[in-house]
């Protein structure tokens, strides 16, 4: 009977926490180490390949030059939305909701077969000080690095997940 409460109650905690949607960060991609990938961007995006290339060689991945990498991924925008979540008495905004889009494609060097283009989003919030437009400021910052990461993460994910040879997942 011991056994069976205690087998029970394990199955029950996997459940509450897969419900809830924790994972560990980073899992899943293992498919990275070792890859060598062609990452471009436009000329305004350099936050954004710097992130890049960090993620991808705390995964044990590696950048290359344009055309030399088993794959490629072309960085093609980012953006930001944002919009009112709660008001007070007055009308004034107490919390905002910040979205988060990364576009990007994944392709193979030399193959026949074009980059598919995909999109990476992530969202969330942060309160909003009226009388501090300083670090109102400051939080939406640390909000939009972190999307940025999270973000970065995801396409890393589907680039794991993508074969070599066909570019795509």
């Amino acid at each position: 009977m011991r056994a069976f409460t205690r087998a029970l109650t394990v199955c029950l905690a996997a459940v509450i926490v897969a419900g809830c949607g924790w994972q560990l960060r980073g899992a899943g991609m293992e498919g990275l180490s070792g890859r060598a990938v062609a990452v471009t961007a436009p000329n305004g995006l350099s936050t954004l390949e710097r992130v890049v290339r960090r993620e991808l060689n705390a995964l044990g991945g590696r950048m290359v030059a344009e055309g030399a990498g088993e794959q490629s991924l072309e960085l093609v925008s980012e953006n930001q939305n944002r919009r009112v979540l709660a008001k007070d008495d007055r009308g004034r905004a107490e919390e905002y909701e910040l979205t988060y889009r990364l576009s990007y494609r994944i392709g193979t060097p030399g193959s026949d077969t074009p980059p598919r283009s995909m999109v990476a989003t992530t969202d969330g919030t942060y309160r909003a000080d009226g009388n501090d437009a300083l670090a109102e400021q400051s939080r939406r910052n640390r909000l939009v690095e972190s999307l940025r990461v999270e973000a970065v993460r995801l396409m890393l994910a589907r680039l794991a997940a993508a074969s070599p040879e066909q570019g795509q997942p």
